[in-house]
């Protein structure tokens, strides 16, 4: 049976306007002593999808965001793995 995929892209799609809104209420420098964030934010390549978490997860409690981000990084790391073995053109 030919299967038809979806992007999960398509899954996820949200309005660029959600992004500028989110970052007209951060603060212009996040932390001075840690740029990784605000060098992201401010990345044009960046997807749209890890600056509205990272937007999101710095107003967040801390220890949340650290437990939250490694659900997160499992999960994708094994859908991931799962859609290269069972979906990709060479499985």
């Amino acid at each position: 049976m030919a299967r038809t995929l979806i992007p999960a892209w398509d899954l996820v799609k949200k309005p660029l306007t959600g992004y500028l809104a989110m970052t007209e209420a951060l603060p212009t420098d996040v932390c001075s002593c840690f740029p990784d964030i605000r060098k992201i934010l401010d990345d044009p390549s960046a997807h749209f999808w890890l600056k509205q978490s990272l937007a999101t997860a710095i107003q967040a409690d801390s220890v949340d965001v650290a437990i939250d981000a490694q659900t997160l990084a499992d999960v994708l790391s094994r859908w991931c793995d799962h859609l290269i073995s069972h979906h990709s053109p060479c499985a």
